[in-house]
Order: C-alpha cells, then sequence, then structure tokens
C-alpha cells in the first residue's frame, strides 16, 4: 500500500503557504507545529440521477463513478481542511498526503470509510516522520443509505445528485413538482427549483494525536447542495447547468463543506490537552 505524498513546494506556490524570512536581528521562532492533512475521498465521484422507476424493485436510479484526473477533488478537501488550520494555527507547517484510491478498489462504498481509516492508521504508525508532527488530519469517506432532504439513497463520498422532471411530469401538470426553497443559482443566490444538481459531501473528519495516533475528535458531515438555474429554459438540467457552471460551484461547496467539517470538530482553539474519544461508544 502506498501513500502518495504531494510536495508541500508546490502547495505553497499555489495557496500561499510561504512565509516570510524572519529579519536577521529578530528573536528567536518559537516551535512551530505540524499538522498532517490526508485526503481518503479523491480520485472519482459519484453521479446519481433520478429515472422513471418502472417496477418497485429496481433501483430508481442510474449510478455511475466518474473518474477524476490529477489530484482536483482531494486539492479541494485540502484547501478547506487547510483554511481552518491556518484560522486556528497561522504559523503552522502542513504537510499534504493522500490515501491511493486504488486501495478502495472494490470494498463495498458503506465499509470504504472504516477501511481507509485501517490502512491509513497502519501506514502512519511506521513513519518516522509522524513524531515530529502535531496533529494528524483525515477525512474519508462515510455512506448513507436512505434518501433525505430530496436526494437519492444509497450516496457515499463525494458526488452528484441530478434530480430531473421525468418521474413528475403526468399530463404536463406543473403543479404536482417537488419545489425546493432551499436551492441555490450557480453564482449562489438563493432560489428555488423542482430540477437541480446537488453535489454532496459524505465524509468523517478524523483528529488524531501525532504523538500516540490517539483519536481526539471526530466530526461527521452529510452535506449537499442543490444548484438550479432559474434563467435557462433547457428541459434537462444536465444542459441547464453545464460543466462550466457546475465544476466551479461543486469546487466552492467542497471547499465551504469540508472547512466546516473540521471547524465543528476542533473549534476555535487547538492548542490545548488533547481530549481522547472513546470509539467503543
Amino acid at each position: 500500500m502506498s501513500l502518495r505524498c504531494l510536495a508541500v513546494t508546490v502547495f505553497s506556490a499555489v495557496h500561499g503557504m510561504c512565509a516570510p524570512a524572519a529579519a536577521a536581528d529578530s528573536a528567536p521562532a518559537a516551535p512551530k507545529h505540524t499538522w498532517a492533512l490526508i485526503s481518503a475521498v479523491g480520485g472519482s465521484f459519484s453521479y446519481v440521477r433520478q429515472k422513471m422507476q418502472t417496477g418497485s424493485h429496481l433501483d430508481p436510479y442510474f449510478r455511475a463513478n466518474v473518474t477524476v484526473s490529477g489530484y482536483s477533488l482531494d486539492a479541494a478537501v485540502f484547501r478547506g481542511l487547510e483554511s481552518v488550520v491556518r484560522a486556528n494555527d497561522p504559523d503552522a507547517e502542513i504537510f499534504f498526503a493522500r490515501l491511493d484510491p486504488k486501495e478502495l478498489e472494490g470494498i463495498p462504498a458503506y465499509r470504504r470509510g472504516q477501511m481507509a481509516i485501517r490502512k491509513l492508521a497502519s501506514v502512519l504508525d511506521k513513519l518516522p516522520e509522524r513524531k515530529g508532527w502535531y496533529r494528524i488530519v483525515i477525512m474519508t469517506p462515510e455512506f448513507v443509505r436512505p434518501e433525505y432532504s430530496g436526494l437519492g439513497s444509497k450516496l457515499e463520498g463525494i458526488g452528484v445528485y441530478v434530480k430531473g422532471l421525468e418521474s413528475n411530469l403526468v399530463a404536463g401538470d406543473l403543479d404536482i413538482l417537488d419545489w425546493h426553497e432551499d436551492a441555490v443559482t450557480p453564482e449562489g443566490k438563493p432560489t428555488r427549483g423542482a430540477t437541480y444538481i446537488a453535489p454532496y459531501l459524505h465524509a468523517r473528519v478524523w483528529v488524531l494525536d501525532a504523538q500516540t495516533m490517539e483519536v481526539i475528535e471526530t466530526s461527521e458531515r452529510y452535506d449537499h447542495e442543490k444548484i438550479h438555474d432559474p434563467t435557462s429554459v433547457a428541459i434537462r438540467i444536465e444542459n441547464a447547468i453545464p460543466p462550466e457552471k457546475l465544476v466551479p460551484a461543486m469546487e466552492r461547496f467542497l471547499e465551504r463543506s469540508v472547512a466546516q467539517s473540521l471547524r465543528e470538530a476542533i473549534g476555535v482553539v487547538t492548542v490545548s490537552d488533547p481530549k481522547i474519544v472513546d470509539q467503543k461508544k
């Protein structure tokens, strides 16, 4: 198994992590904390679309797994995590890494999160650099079986759920449409819509003490954002919100949702005695 490390210098250039050089006559700087931010959710996202239901025992959704080239999904996760770390520990040094997505191939969706944390713990336990770190933050996928809030069932990790008109239009009666008041436009402004594309994040963030590998905090995040373009006349929602509009909106959503997940886990102050989480509860 491999833990693919992303060069810190590359992310420094992209995200402004380079710290200014200290003046020659300045006092010695206080020791910096090193945070390891690790993503286990990248590599692909789920595409789930509502379809006409032709039988009670058939899945009413079309499902596909879309492979993403490069590290774009992980990069969005890292930006969200890093923003919270910087707010709590401005002088922190940050180490970025990702779990090779191949390590989770063939594992059922409902088991990937636990399997990812086990594999990462096995690698980190043998990593000499860990002894010089302060905290380890890991984001793993979570699985949601039932439908909720206008989304489909059996959704996991990062993905998009597409709600079209196919199963709602009966004799052209628009009054029976299921309108949602919590939608936003591709630009992020509030609106309402019966059709939408909803990026979602179902994940768990783990905060570990780097020295002991004990779990300090965990936080689950089941989040989504319904995107609807009220100005579009396209019948199919995929045409109403093309990729050039959807991709930036999805990245903004991921960064914001990931950041909120870590913020809920560590709060405002992170430099304190660890609070160990009893995983048996």
